[in-house]
């Protein structure tokens, strides 16, 4: 995907990706979500979140 910006020429990401850059190094994010699932990215976030703090209380 190409867009044009005021004469100069930018190449997109595909759609899906995104960079981040930490320090001097920069990554590439793929994301992709199953067209089959049944939770939601809420849902497995606050499960994720929950379940962390689980185990944070566990180790105490």
């Amino acid at each position: 995907m190409t867009e044009q910006i005021t004469n100069k020429t930018i190449n997109a990401p595909p759609q899906g990706t995104f960079t981040h850059k930490i320090g001097k190094t920069t990554y590439v994010v793929s994301v992709h979500s199953s067209q089959t699932s049944k939770e939601t990215l809420q849902d497995k976030m606050e499960r994720l979140i929950k379940n962390e703090c689980v185990s944070l209380v566990n180790q105490e």
